[in-house]
């Protein structure tokens, strides 16, 4: 589930982080850590994945003026 994507290649950290939703985040990190998905699979399936319009999280967020969630990605 943390690694799912939907029909635009965004995963739920592309949504919440999009939203602002620092709650989602990090819950959605608790439950990767719980899974034991791995540092390396985190960094390059969630935080620098792409979606349909080549836009990882951290561009989704800083686009919306989200620091908070910057700080916590």
């Amino acid at each position: 589930m943390c690694l799912s994507k939907d029909k635009d290649d965004q995963t739920a950290w592309h949504m919440a982080a999009t939203e602002g939703h620092i709650e989602v985040l990090e819950t959605l990190w608790d439950w990767a850590k719980k899974l034991q998905v791995k540092p390396d699979e985190l960094k390059k399936d969630l935080l620098l994945s792409n979606h349909t319009f080549d836009q990882t999280v951290w561009y989704m967020a800083a686009g919306r003026g989200h620091v908070e969630v910057l700080e916590t990605l």
